[in-house]
């Protein structure tokens, strides 16, 4: 008789409790949706072909949530990478498009690219002490990150101002998302500090405490709502996943999973590494010209200079189809272009299916494009990104 071999979260038991329906990333046992979520009210929303096949109308359920409540969700399978000593900062500085040595408890949002100034790496750094920091990167491009800092460490070329180690704490952290308009009234009565705005901004990191057990809280997001990362040590993982489900039950809010996040990131316009984000784009045709400090030296810079307006940018396109699920690799077409979706997914907040394809940078926002799906030729618009909050008050506030 055998077992199967899998990683999983400290909140794994309760997960199956909750009907939990999973799938496997980087070995890895992740959650796709829970299915005590499911409401026949929204079978409507089921999508067509065979997306509809693994779908559930827990989804929409979960999504609804996020924006109207609150969603909670466990994020413990993303990669950890800790760096610290004196050579800390000057390593990411060195490794990194933004600035990274912001202060302590700063986060900062940043790309890591290659020679040729193409997107290899996309996550946060938080600085947890002044030669101390932690980035945190999706699950499956821990272990490309961890050699790629590790390369980088040893290389003549980089310009070290003293030793360093690079350690993978992934193990040793849970991290929970908790994402709404009821975040801050969700959390604020299990922690010891002030979760105000004026006390706690936005890509700000605290420590604090929830019932005498140290966690440290990052007010980040990827789904385009108010809300904080709790990090806590992976032994109190499942006590902590208890205590919050119970007090986002009590608000009425919901668990999520990643199934929901595609929807959610969509609308937001936040990227895929490895399908929007590429080794072959720079961050300028990826639309993230403002997270590139030009004005330092890191690594692949002198590949973007003289590259800062490109000809071809990723941009968003629509589809008016209620039930169109785009996943990425669809062509798409019109006033001469010939490309493809590089990722996709649905709006249950706007309706509609949601498409990103790299695009000549100038065309006019009236262009007329058509988006192939299965055979079926459908109109798609030029859309400005985000589609929802574009001013980002719900996050920020």
């Amino acid at each position: 008789m055998t077992t199967e071999s899998f990683r999983a979260s400290p909140a794994y038991e309760s997960h199956l409790s909750a009907d939990a329906k999973f799938h496997v990333n980087s070995g890895w046992r992740r959650v796709d949706y829970f299915a005590h979520n499911s409401s026949p009210d929204y079978e409507s929303f089921r999508p067509e072909g065979f997306e509809g096949d693994a779908w559930s109308t827990a989804v929409p359920v979960e999504h609804h949530a996020v924006r109207n409540t609150a969603g909670l969700f466990d994020f413990s399978t993303f990669g950890k990478i800790e760096v610290a000593g004196p050579g800390a900062e000057s390593l990411l500085e060195w490794l990194c498009t933004n600035r990274i040595a912001r202060g302590v408890g700063r986060i900062t949002y940043t790309q890591m690219l290659n020679i040729e100034g193409g997107v290899i790496g996309d996550f946060t750094v938080t600085q947890l002490a002044p030669d101390k920091f932690v980035a945190i990167t999706n699950t499956g491009a821990l272990a490309h990150d961890l050699k790629w800092f590790a390369e980088r460490a040893v290389d003549p070329k980089t310009p070290l101002a003293g030793p360093v180690t690079i350690t993978d704490v992934t193990n040793g952290w849970a991290c929970f998302g908790l994402w709404g308009p009821l975040a801050r009234d969700i959390l604020q009565p299990l922690v010891d500090i002030s979760l105000a705005t004026d006390d706690f901004p936005y890509m700000h990191s605290r420590d604090a405490s929830i019932s005498d057990v140290a966690v440290r809280l990052s007010r980040v997001t990827f789904v385009g709502e108010l809300g904080w990362e709790v990090y806590v040590p992976t032994g109190w993982g499942r006590w902590l996943w208890s205590r919050l489900t119970e007090a986002v039950d009590e608000a009425g809010g919901r668990r999520a999973a990643f199934m929901c996040v595609d929807s959610l990131r969509a609308e937001k316009g936040y990227l895929y590494l490895g399908d929007d984000l590429t080794a072959d784009r720079t961050p300028f045709e990826s639309g993230l010209a403002k997270f590139v400090a030009m004005d330092k030296t890191f690594y692949g810079r002198s590949a973007l200079e003289g590259a800062t307006e490109p000809t071809e940018t990723l941009q968003c396109v629509t589809v008016d189809e209620p039930n169109l699920v785009l996943r990425g690799g669809e062509p798409v077409t019109g006033a001469g272009v010939a490309s493809k979706l590089t990722s996709g997914g649905i709006s249950y907040t706007l309706g509609g299916a949601i498409g990103y394809v790299y695009l000549p940078t100038n065309l006019p926002t009236d262009v007329e494009l058509t988006v192939e799906v299965d055979g079926r030729q459908l109109p798609a618009k030029l859309a400005l990104q985000p589609l929802y909050d574009p001013t980002g008050q719900h996050f920020r506030g």
